[in-house]
């Protein structure tokens, strides 16, 4: 049997990288493209991700690009969304429908993100009252989807496991938002929609538990790290990506990149200047690995 071909398209690439990553995880070959308008690969077994690039321009132009980023012929297409529901992903959402139905699932467990009573929460704490509610360029305003999809069709509220089958099998028009507070439940749920005629919306986590459902849980052996000097280029700030890069640091063979303490109006050209020092390294030296950490890091190398 050819395994199905996935098109997930993101608004990030942080995002894009890490749905990428979930779906190479469960035994597809997975690539990360930049948006550019053009049709995209569908090769049996293949997942192509999408980066809109769409997180930080206007509602307008990012439903533009969604509606022209449309599934390769025979592929699956999975909206990735922010898991603290920052973007534009509602405008996406309507551009990629279709007239289809949409399951929602906002929910990505294993970092903290759940569902529950229609309420999207970060550690237990609803996103609109965390430091997304405050965010310098994509505040959350609800913790509640659907306060945000009320243009869209009409919505099934906080739809449990067990209901999002009745949703399904009903033939019900519009948006069904499912809860979802373990990975089981997440898994659970993207088993019910392998078959179904729907657009999957939803985090990472979401994503990833879909390309499992897809592939019948199958995964690859453990892959085969390349032996020889690793260069990672950590250009975010992020205490966690800190933290890993800073537990590698003194490993033989381990050279890490970090951008300079003194901090610049523009952050793009952090990324570029930190891309550049890596690049002249590699020229150099080479190396056997590199490991990117941050999107806009990845995206200036």
């Amino acid at each position: 049997m050819t395994d199905p071909s996935i098109h997930v398209v993101a608004d990030d690439r942080s995002g894009a990288m890490e749905a990428a990553a979930l779906c190479a995880d469960a035994g597809f070959d997975a690539w990360v493209v930049s948006w550019d308008g053009d049709h995209v690969d569908d090769r049996p077994g293949r997942c192509v991700v999408t980066d809109l690039r769409s997180r930080h321009v206007g509602a307008p132009e990012a439903a533009r690009r969604a509606a022209l980023a449309s599934s390769a012929p025979g592929a699956r297409l999975l909206h990735k969304i922010d898991s603290t529901l920052r973007g534009n992903w509602v405008g996406e959402l309507a551009a990629l429908r279709g007239g289809r139905r949409v399951v929602l699932v906002p929910t990505y467990p294993a970092a903290g993100r759940t569902c529950v009573g229609g309420v999207v929460r970060v550690h237990g704490v609803p996103v609109a009252d965390t430091e997304f509610g405050t965010d310098a360029h994509n505040p959350v305003r609800s913790s509640r989807p659907a306060d945000s999809l009320t243009a869209i069709g009409p919505i099934a509220h906080a739809v449990d496991v067990t209901a999002l089958g009745t949703w399904l099998h009903s033939g019900a028009a519009g948006v069904c938002i499912v809860d979802a507070s373990t990975d089981e439940e997440g898994d659970a749920i993207a088993q019910q929609l392998v078959d179904a005629d729907v657009l999957v919306c939803g985090t990472a986590g979401g994503v990833g538990a879909c390309a499992r459902a897809l592939r019948d849980h199958r995964r690859p052996s453990t892959p085969v790290v390349p032996v020889g000097s690793t260069v990672v280029v950590c250009g975010t700030r992020h205490p966690v990506s800190r933290a890993q890069a800073a537990a590698v640091e003194d490993l033989a063979g381990v050279t890490v990149f970090y951008p300079p303490d003194t901090l610049r109006a523009d952050p793009e050209v952090v990324a570029i200047e930190l891309a550049v020092r890596a690049h002249d390294h590699l020229a150099a030296h080479g190396a056997a690995l590199v490991v990117l950490l941050g999107g806009d890091t990845a995206d200036a190398f």
